[in-house]
């Protein structure tokens, strides 16, 4: 298969849209969507006696033209620091794709400590 094939880039679409399920499907609600500038957005029901948010968690999923991984794991801010630095280098043409979610989404949303480790179990703390 040629590399920018149609079957490829098919599989690597289906690949991200994997991922972006995979991701969105740990937000309690969303409530925050945004497509093409078509902007959706959903009230929250709150609850007064949850705790306020404690935590955020922001994932950024980038599809860029070349199959290969982008960074290596990150395990300290240094590192964080350099693949943020990377990221923010492609080039237009490079980059097909991306999607930023962030939860909670609501400022009146809360993301407990537990609501963290069950749903980000694969998250390594830097800081």
């Amino acid at each position: 298969m040629e590399p920018g094939s149609r079957s490829e880039c098919s599989a690597s679409a289906q690949l991200f849209e994997q991922l972006s399920i995979q991701e969105r499907s740990k937000l309690s609600s969303e409530t925050l969507v945004n497509v093409g500038g078509n902007i959706r957005r959903q009230a929250l029901q709150v609850d007064k006696d949850a705790d306020p948010a404690s935590y955020i968690v922001v994932t950024l999923l980038v599809g860029t033209a070349d199959d290969r991984p982008l960074a290596n794991p990150v395990h300290s801010t240094e590192e964080l620091a350099a693949v943020l630095q990377r990221l923010g280098g492609i080039t237009p043409a490079y980059l097909m794709i991306y999607e930023l979610i962030w939860s909670p989404q609501d400022a009146s949303d809360s993301l407990s400590r537990e609501q963290l480790l069950t749903h980000y179990s694969d998250l390594v703390q830097i800081a």
